[in-house]
């Protein structure tokens, strides 16, 4: 008897557990420049999953656009079947992981918002997650557009460049652009083609106000610092004579924040 019984509550907890569990789709593929509409419906919470496949030389950012919330009614004795739209609805949350680890999160996303997410980098052919979560009332249809959006960048920066072994290369008569994620860090790293004095300069380019912390080292030796922010402009981060081949190595540290290098020689 007390063998039946617990195995009665057992199943009995495994169904409660199941009916309140999320339904998670399996992930869909999303290309650059695709449009998705991503629909809820049914009196229940639900994700929706997305894989976006990680494209060279670039940086991609997402948009989640409330587009459509309708309401249905059966038919009754006394009333017809009949549907209403809806402008008040909003989408519980998204989030974008890539390698486990969360760089996006975003919630309540209301009809008539113009919601897309900061730009973001990744090295080539890394899979990023994009999930959508919402709570669909009984009788009722919510749609959200979903797109993803690639840009390319000429010089830009590659991944892996975190440390000074892996740093990107700058060279003259050349702009280069980075993106920092968040705690995030890049390396670069200028080698002196002949002997003379050189001139090394950044400017923050992303908008509202985000800053970035640069240093430059020979060799282990500090060579210069610069904090800079948007709309200040390119200032120098370092400059002075360097022999031939001597290495000039450029750290940047910040977050959320697109930014450029130049080399001059002077």
């Amino acid at each position: 008897m007390k063998k039946f019984l617990s195995l009665f509550l057992s199943i009995v907890t495994i169904t409660t557990m199941l009916s309140f569990a999320i339904p998670a789709q399996a992930a869909d593929t999303i290309q650059s420049g695709q449009s998705i509409d991503v629909v809820f419906t049914g009196d229940r919470r639900t994700t929706k999953n997305f894989v976006y496949t990680m494209p060279a030389n670039g940086y991609m950012y997402y948009s989640i656009t409330p587009k459509y919330g309708k309401t249905w009614y059966e038919a009754t004795e006394d009333e017809p079947y009949r549907e209403e739209n809806s402008t008040s609805f909003a989408l519980e949350e998204s989030k974008l992981t890539c390698n486990y680890k969360e760089y996006v999160y975003a919630g309540y996303i209301g009809y008539g918002d113009n919601w897309h997410s900061q730009k973001l980098a990744f090295k080539k052919g890394s899979q990023i997650n994009i999930s959508l979560t919402d709570w669909s009332e009984e009788n009722s249809e919510y749609t959200y557009i979903l797109k993803v959006n690639f840009v390319k960048v000429n010089n830009f920066e590659k991944e892996n460049n975190n440390s000074k072994k892996t740093a990107n290369k700058l060279t003259l008569k050349k702009t280069y652009t980075g993106n920092l994620v968040p705690d995030d860090v890049d390396y670069w790293v200028f080698k002196a083609p002949k002997t003379g004095k050189y001139k090394i300069s950044a400017v923050c380019t992303e908008e509202g106000g985000y800053n970035a912390d640069l240093w430059a080292f020979k060799g282990s030796k500090d060579a210069g610092y610069l904090y800079t922010g948007t709309g200040s402009g390119y200032n120098t981060i370092f400059k002075g004579k360097l022999k031939k081949n001597q290495k000039v190595y450029i750290k940047v540290q910040g977050s959320n924040n697109m930014y450029k290098l130049k080399v001059k020689k002077l």
